[in-house]
């Protein structure tokens, strides 16, 4: 049984866009970050590099998938392998292992990240914060529990929950590289 799934525009909305537009925003605000480090940064520098870069190839992949929705592609992948395998009856319990399983990885990457660029953890706390909110609420869609559903499809100023986390943890990581450049400009103006 295939999957019917392909590649193309998931979600062509305004708000779908404007997504796309502040990952890309994101991306290119902590790619100057990366180019810049030795402007901005007395110490670490090498660790602030990495960890730029790092933040930069992931906003511009998470834009990717924002429109080739690859979290359906797991989502109908799971479900196939379900059928197939004869549990799907069974699934409900196995959706609550995978997001046991998927919380105890985004706090195990979390601590890692925190434990890994402790020394410019201070600099850079935003921008882990709202990565580690869009990897969780990433993998938590591609879940797809029914209630989950529910509750992600509720509003929240407007927009609906998962528009607004996924929006915030994309403002974190953006707010972040803006302070760092802003600061930057002011002290070497003064």
């Amino acid at each position: 049984m295939p999957i019917n799934w392909s590649p193309g525009i998931n979600d062509p909305t305004l708000v779908g866009w404007l997504t796309v537009a502040l990952y890309c925003i994101a991306a290119w605000s902590s790619w100057r970050i990366y180019f810049q480090c030795e402007r901005i940064f007395i110490i670490h520098i090498h660790q602030q590099k990495r960890f730029w870069l790092g933040v930069s190839c992931s906003m511009v992949l998470l834009a990717l998938n924002k429109q080739l929705d690859l979290q359906t592609l797991l989502t109908k992948t799971g479900r196939l392998l379900a059928r197939e395998q004869g549990w799907y009856r069974d699934r409900d319990s196995v959706q609550i292992l995978f997001l046991i399983f998927l919380a105890a990885s985004c706090v195990s990457l979390l601590a890692y990240l925190f434990y890994y660029f402790r020394r410019i953890l201070i600099t850079n706390f935003a921008a882990l914060a709202g990565l580690t909110l869009l990897i969780f609420f990433i993998m938590a869609r591609a879940v797809s529990f029914h209630y989950a559903d529910t509750l992600f499809r509720s509003q929240l100023l407007g927009l609906k929950l998962y528009q607004f986390i996924e929006i915030a943890g994309i403002f974190c990581v953006w707010l972040n590289a803006y302070a760092l450049m802003y600061l930057s400009k002011r002290i070497k103006t003064s």
